[in-house]
């Protein structure tokens, strides 16, 4: 069964990034229901998602694709398979319990709009890395995952101890990117040369 286009499939994986932009406002104008708000980004992706399984489960595939590279025809195109909408709907809920109980849980931390936002940014790296169809955005989101969860593991960077883990955490991830990288490469100039 050919894959159909929808736009459902790359809103899932960018809408995280704009509410992420916007949570420190949400979390300033409502501060009680900063995460509940922030909740309902997942909530949504997972609900779009479970809609898409009937035509995943008959052997179909949902795609999407946004230009950005212009003259060099590069794309951010994301494919919604069976392995992949696994992937997906496990982030999207897992992510909007996370999203609601770290909501109570911070309740009167200064930095809990940071931590709402930073999550949020993790959520979306993770869905792009599940629904990504071409190596540019894979290697773009494997890179974003790193990066937020460095943001992450060091959320309370004002504490020394909150400091040193997130920059070992960073190494491991970016130099698997790097050796990625390298490797797709190799294989693309030998391709072409062969």
């Amino acid at each position: 069964m050919p894959g159909v286009l929808d736009i459902s499939l790359i809103l899932v994986a960018l809408a995280p990034f704009g509410a992420a932009a916007l949570m420190p406002l949400i979390h300033r104008a409502f501060p009680e229901w900063a995460g509940a708000i922030a909740a309902l980004v997942p909530a949504v992706a997972f609900v779009s998602l479970w809609q898409a399984l009937p035509v995943v489960s008959a052997g179909g595939s949902l795609s999407g694709s946004l230009g950005w590279g212009g003259l060099h025809g590069l794309a951010l195109t994301f494919r919604l398979d069976g392995l992949s909408l696994t992937f997906a709907l496990a982030i999207a809920g897992i992510g909007a319990f996370i999203l609601a109980y770290s909501g109570k849980y911070l309740h009167g931390h200064r930095h809990r709009g940071r931590f709402l936002s930073f999550m949020l940014m993790f959520m979306g790296a993770m869905q792009g890395l599940v629904l990504s169809d071409n190596l540019v955005a894979l290697y773009v989101f494997w890179e974003l995952t790193s990066v937020t969860s460095f943001l992450l593991i060091g959320f309370e960077g004002g504490r020394m101890v909150a400091r040193v883990p997130p920059r070992r955490r960073l190494w491991s991830p970016a130099w698997a990117g790097w050796h990625c990288w390298a490797q797709v490469s190799y294989w693309s100039a030998s391709a072409a040369a062969g």
